[in-house]
């Protein structure tokens, strides 16, 4: 009997300390307090519709996380990479899709809900151009003032694409080129790594020595025509080859132990893409640089326009070509999975072209009379020769672009 109560006495003294401590352990989800979040809104979309030239989109709105992961826009269902954003406004890319009336979506993961714009229009921004047929080499092309592209194929056929993208193979050149231009006569000049400088007569569909070797003296691989009429070339250890239009031929000692990879002129200066054959602190590997254009066709001095080590591209691309619009925007192609990067000269800031939009591999790069820049699309990710001709919309090139 003794021992009976000496274990009840135990017991209860168990449950008593039991029941004064304070319970820990998780609280029941129905005890918790409630945060209240407010879903993201959007009010608008800037601009109204994603026209060519277009880009970056700011969605404009209210309750959008201070937290950039925290932030997600879809767009029919596609993730757009942001660039910018408040609690107020985000910015992203253009988006890899198109639409009369795609969805822009706005999810908030710090809140329940989510935001959504419809319709929101987004216009396709390139095409193929042309009709070649897949793996005829394309090496170079231009276009004339009428918006006629001339395109040149590694096996030597030379073809025109009118305006409306009909082709027609119009000849052939008696060497395989490297660069070709719209000479002011309105002829074609071709250049082929060689020391004559032909000219393709259109009407006639043949070439003929424009230039021949007793007077260039220099293989010559690229070049671009000033406003009064002198033709600058360029290769390989040449120098810069001055041809003006009396015929006459002078070689200018710079770049004489380089190779130049590309020459346009732009509003009376010379842009050349240089692989420096002895880069050092002053000259880099591969750039771009300036030289006014003087009364005497000389060249003034030297300005470095584009250091590709700095530029802040892919640093196993390799620029291939560059062009200018009209507004003054420089665009280089490359080797890369974003093949066309450009360069606002005035601001100093470079950009991709249609990130992730574009097909990989860009190779010669040229702009049209109007609002299109075209480009021969040389490998694909996998190191094949694709060289489709490519038409990028430009649309009116302005401050949407760059998301000014």
């Amino acid at each position: 009997m003794k021992s009976y109560v000496k274990l009840l006495i135990s017991i209860t003294a168990t449950l008593l300390v039991i029941a004064g401590c304070e319970y820990d352990g998780p609280t029941a989800m129905y005890d918790r307090p409630y945060e209240e979040t407010e879903s993201p809104v959007i009010t608008s979309v800037d601009p109204p519709e994603a026209l060519a030239g277009v880009n970056y989109i700011t969605i404009e709105g209210e309750h959008f996380s201070s937290v950039l992961d925290s932030n997600k826009v879809y767009i029919d269902g596609f993730m757009a990479e942001i660039t910018d954003y408040t609690r107020s406004s985000i910015t992203i890319r253009r988006p890899d899709c198109t639409g009369d009336s795609t969805a822009v979506k706005v999810v908030n993961y710090e809140s329940i809900g989510h935001a959504a714009y419809w319709p929101y229009k987004i216009v396709p921004v390139f095409t193929q151009y042309g009709g070649f047929i897949e793996n005829t080499q394309l090496m170079t092309l231009t276009v004339g003032s009428d918006e006629t592209v001339y395109a040149a194929q590694r096996s030597k056929e030379i073809y025109r694409i009118t305006a409306d993208g009909e082709k027609e193979m119009i000849g052939e050149s008696t060497k395989r080129l490297t660069d070709m231009k719209m000479a002011p006569d309105g002829q074609l000049v071709l250049l082929c790594n060689d020391d004559n400088i032909y000219k393709f007569n259109i009407e006639t569909r043949r070439d003929t020595i424009w230039i021949p070797e007793t007077i260039l003296t220099e293989k010559v691989s690229f070049g671009d025509f000033s406003s009064d009429g002198n033709l600058y070339a360029g290769g390989k250890k040449s120098g810069v080859v001055v041809i003006k239009p009396d015929m006459s031929v002078s070689v200018l000692n710079i770049y004489s132990s380089d190779e130049i990879c590309c020459m346009r002129v732009f509003e009376d200066a010379l842009y050349l893409l240089v692989d420096a054959a002895r880069p050092n602190e002053d000259t880099p590997d591969l750039a771009i640089w300036r030289h006014s254009i003087q009364d005497d066709g000389t060249l003034g001095e030297q300005e470095l326009v584009v250091d590709w080590a700095v530029f802040g591209a892919n640093e196993e691309a390799v620029p291939v070509c560059f062009t200018f619009s009209k507004a003054g925007i420089l665009y280089l192609s490359c080797n890369d999975l974003q093949p066309v990067y450009s360069y606002d000269m005035n601001l100093q800031a470079g950009d991709i072209l249609y990130k992730e939009i574009l097909p990989a591999g860009g190779y010669c790069l040229t702009w049209g009379s109007g609002d299109y820049m075209y480009m021969i699309q040389g490998e694909d990710v996998e190191g094949n020769e694709i060289n489709d001709l490519i038409r990028i919309d430009m649309g009116e090139e302005g401050a949407t672009y760059y998301g000014r």
